[in-house]
């Protein structure tokens, strides 16, 4: 990666301060009201309290907590309309920094309550079926301090490819992004992980800038372990980062960058179950039975039918839908119909870039894993199951509309030249707007 001057990193400094002040006071509106509030922001919040006091607080790590419920089904057939989701079978740091958050501003804690689905907001908070409002803004601060932090490695990662005004646009408005700005203020891992996904891809494109050196590797690790013990859709960081390292390999014909992402594996691996007391006695059989949290899922089709995504055809259409539509980088902001052909053209110039950019190589597989994750494994039609594409779209589309900004730039700077410019002899701008008659 070339270095950069001093006047080109303190504009950069200034982009990211600048950033920061436009996204925060748009996170926090709504983050202290019921107005964003899901159903499962009550169990992220009780269990986020009970994975830290036990492991930060209480220090009991053999605890009946951490081995209960390995065999449970997510959906108990008693427990109709309540998803029930036994913590044992989900990642552990992302219930951590939400319980952290909760216990670090002496909230009330928040108790285990059967949220009902199938009632109003309003309902639940009658029946205290939600968290106190305090509780429940501090359980969501994680998600919206990780999601501003993660659209600065978004303005970072553009920077690669894109000059800094076009990393700026980048940024704002993958942190706008409706999906986005839903989720990063609510009290629910997917944001967690997220942020930590894209943080990842960052690194991930910096280690595979020359020269090799093994801390880019080693926190590419950490940082892919992370998003995944957040939430495990993040598992599609292993094919991108893999892949990443693997084609540096083959590309500079050396084993070293293959080696080094073997060795920031081995420690994700370790620090995966190193951050789960629930995989300290059998790790194997506590990562197949979270594993399988995802084909169950598949069984709340009969309970709410109506977003049930049965076949591959069909959850082609709804990524289709949400990412190119609701979502879309354009479309979600300006309500125009281009994401389809900026994002096909983002596509071609990146592969066009493949052969010299690292980056460029790691957007392509970032993009072909995220589309390829969502569009065949959504059982239901979740806005959170979406979340991890939203950004190599918003990557892909923002390196399109830069390439055709600068073919138009030059026309666009004739056109205005021309208008200010006066004929000799001839009528002024101001005289021809002001004619009445034929103009000659």
């Amino acid at each position: 990666m070339p270095s950069r001057s001093e006047p080109d990193r303190f504009r950069d400094r200034v982009l990211r301060a600048l950033l920061v002040l436009m996204l925060v006071p748009s996170y926090a509106d709504g983050i202290t009201s019921d107005r964003i509030a899901h159903g499962d922001e009550t169990y992220w919040t009780a269990h986020g309290w009970k994975t830290f006091s036990l492991l930060f607080v209480r220090r009991e790590l053999d605890h009946p907590y951490w081995t209960y419920g390995l065999d449970t089904p997510v959906l108990a057939k008693n427990e109709l309309p309540f998803f029930l989701m036994p913590p044992t079978r989900v990642p552990k740091l992302g219930l951590g920094l939400i319980g952290a958050s909760v216990h670090a501003f002496g909230v009330p804690q928040p108790r285990f309550r059967k949220y009902e689905y199938f009632e109003s907001v309003e309902w639940n908070r009658q029946k205290e079926r939600l968290p106190p409002h305090a509780t429940l803004t501090a359980a969501r601060l994680p998600a919206a301090v990780l999601g501003i932090a993660a659209a600065l490695c978004f303005f970072s990662l553009l920077r690669v490819l894109l000059a800094p005004g076009w990393a700026f646009a980048g940024a704002l408005l993958l942190g706008l992004n409706p999906l986005v700005h839903l989720f990063c203020r609510r009290a629910m891992a997917d944001a967690i992980a997220y942020a930590f996904s894209v943080a990842a891809v960052l690194w991930t494109i910096r280690a595979c800038q020359p020269p090799d050196r093994w801390a880019r590797y080693l926190v590419t690790g950490v940082l892919a372990c992370a998003a995944v013990s957040s939430k495990l859709s993040a598992g599609i960081l292993l094919p991108i980062v893999g892949g990443a390292f693997a084609l540096e390999s083959a590309l500079r014909r050396t084993l070293r960058p293959l080696a080094l992402g073997a060795a920031a594996g081995a420690l994700a691996a370790f620090l995966f179950v190193a951050w789960n007391p629930s995989l300290y006695g059998d790790p194997v059989a506590g990562v197949l039975s979270m594993w399988g949290v995802g084909n169950e899922i598949s069984t709340l089709q009969r309970v709410i039918p109506i977003f049930a995504l049965e076949t591959v055809s069909v959850r082609i259409a709804a990524a289709h839908d949400l990412l190119l539509g609701d979502f879309g980088v354009l479309a979600s902001h300006l309500n125009l119909p281009v994401d389809h052909v900026l994002l096909a053209l983002g596509v071609v110039l990146l592969a066009r870039s493949a052969r010299s950019s690292p980056a460029a190589r790691v957007l392509l597989l970032w993009l072909a894993a995220s589309i390829a994750a969502v569009s065949l494994w959504p059982p239901m039609r979740f806005d959170r199951y979406y979340l991890p594409a939203v950004a190599p779209v918003t990557a892909a589309e923002c390196v399109a509309l830069a390439f055709l900004f600068r073919l138009a730039a030059p026309r666009i700077a004739r056109a205005l030249r021309s208008l200010r410019r006066v004929p000799a002899g001839g009528p002024t701008l101001e005289g021809v707007g002001n004619h009445r008659g034929p103009v000659g």
